[in-house]
């Protein structure tokens, strides 16, 4: 029996043969990914709290959980020795090897869920996207990538508070290295150049010839970020008294 599809009577056949090639291009672009049902400009959608506090996205003091895989802005370079480019965000991990492997992930600031993908063949892996309001007027983007898997109860348009599991450390997109998060922040230009609209592609990062001007304009060092911003408050009455340092 033909499955050969025949234009409806209210669409042209030049249109029909248009939306074919479309359809066909963009599951070309990028066959593997597979993400949640996304609402219509989810990734558009605004937090509704400013940022208060920051805490580690792993259980431990942030000197224990940086080091051993690339800083922001660090240098790159692949298994023969050949640059790949300065390295955007910072890598979290315990330990040398998959020690940290499956540990929980939290959501490092306030924010609402923007984007959730799956994709293993892309360099980032599993992803899911967070934004965050800083400061009147500014918003930023988090992106934690590698991960094991994504927590199923996320749901993409949803505001979750710190501590929030993201999902479990892994090595997606990585899998000849050892297991680790990569957490990059990018301001909304980013977002919205890049995450969104009809190019869409929330797992791109900057080309390996990116310029320290341009990633420092667009990207924020995510280990300083923790560093500079309040610890969580010691008590629940005291949460609206922080407020965030300049950056």
């Amino acid at each position: 029996m033909s499955t050969e599809r025949t234009p409806s009577p209210n669409v042209s056949r030049r249109e029909f043969l248009r939306l074919s090639i479309l359809t066909a291009a963009s599951l070309l672009i990028n066959p593997k990914s597979e993400t949640q049902d996304t609402p219509e400009g989810a990734l558009l959608v605004e937090p509704t709290h400013p940022v208060i506090y920051v805490i580690t996205p792993l259980k431990g003091r942030l000197s224990d959980i940086v080091g051993n895989g690339y800083s922001h802005l660090q240098r790159t370079y692949d298994s023969k020795g050949r640059t790949g480019g300065l390295h955007i965000g910072t890598d979290f991990n315990i330990g040398n090897g998959d020690e940290d492997l499956g540990l929980n992930i939290r959501l490092i600031m306030n924010g609402v869920c923007i984007f959730i993908g799956h994709d293993d063949s892309r360099s980032l892996g599993n992803i899911a996207l967070f934004r965050h309001r800083l400061a009147p007027g500014v918003d930023v983007v988090s992106r934690f990538a590698h991960c094991l898997e994504i927590n199923s109860n996320l749901e993409v348009g949803t505001d979750y508070r710190p501590g929030k599991i993201v999902g479990k450390v892994g090595k997606s997109g990585w899998i000849k290295g050892p297991s680790h998060l990569h957490l990059d922040i990018c301001t909304t230009d980013i977002l919205l150049e890049r995450y969104s609209g009809p190019e869409a592609d929330p797992w791109w990062f900057p080309h390996e010839n990116a310029s320290t001007t341009y990633i420092n304009k667009h990207y924020l060092d995510p280990a300083e970020l923790i560093s500079k911003f309040p610890k969580p408050p010691p008590r629940r009455s005291e949460y609206c008294k922080h407020t965030p340092p300049v950056l």
